[in-house]
């Protein structure tokens, strides 16, 4: 298994962003959704990332949009020279394929609750795809998990990134499971809506990395 991908997401504060990337993770998740609690604006943003040393350049920068025009996405990626976007709405492949038409790297997330919310899962054209808990209403960052079983076939044939509930108490094991490309959190590393515990923070990265070498906490899902 290649080197897991490890995104924390969410961060809104500058001093979490470089304790986040000291402590190993590979991508920062900014997020532009303006009914999230971890909304940052394009300022806030700008001066997120402008608090990282340049000796952490390897970091990801990903920015989360949902619901904005194709232009307004462009525009918000370019002028903070985000790494990737990744689209958490209800945008549809055709999105993606215009945002690398662009010249942009992107990725879209699934909702997911049953098999038949993974249809067409493998038409996406970003180089990965993002799989999240649905809950209606609400467009992600919830602490609400799915099934990993219902996955796995589906990580095997793409590169796939597990979001939706993960803690350092669980991940090690969906990680075993599933065999992911990588993972995702916001509210599994936090001690409110945005504000990161990076002793949770340490031990998720710490139990993610495990879990990819088949060690790590937790027993067995199924057994």
């Amino acid at each position: 298994m290649a080197s897991l991908w490890i995104k924390i997401c969410g961060v809104t504060r500058e001093e979490d962003a470089r304790e986040v990337v000291r402590l190993g993770a590979d991508a920062i998740g900014l997020n532009f959704v303006q009914s999230s609690p971890r909304f940052v604006s394009r300022e806030r943003a700008a001066a997120i990332m402008s608090s990282v040393p340049d000796a952490a350049a390897s970091v990801e920068w990903v920015g989360v949009f949902a619901g904005m025009s194709l232009p307004e996405v462009v525009s918000m990626a370019r002028e903070l020279k985000l790494d990737r976007v990744q689209l958490h709405g209800d945008e549809d492949p055709s999105f993606v394929a215009a945002l690398l038409a662009e010249g942009l790297a992107a990725y879209r997330a699934l909702r997911i609750q049953s098999e038949a919310d993974l249809a067409g899962a493998l038409e996406d054209a970003g180089d990965r795809l993002l799989v999240d808990a649905k809950v209606d209403g609400v467009l992600g960052g919830t602490g609400h998990s799915f099934d990993p079983a219902l996955v796995t076939d589906l990580a095997r044939k793409r590169p796939l990134v597990v979001a939706g509930g993960l803690r350092p108490d669980n991940v090690a094991r969906v990680v075993r499971f599933v065999r992911p490309f990588g993972v995702d959190t916001a509210s599994g590393v936090e001690s409110s809506p945005g504000q990161k515990d990076l002793r949770l923070v340490r031990a998720f990265i710490e139990q993610a990395r495990a879990g990819s070498i088949g060690e790590g906490s937790g027993s067995e899902i199924g057994s």
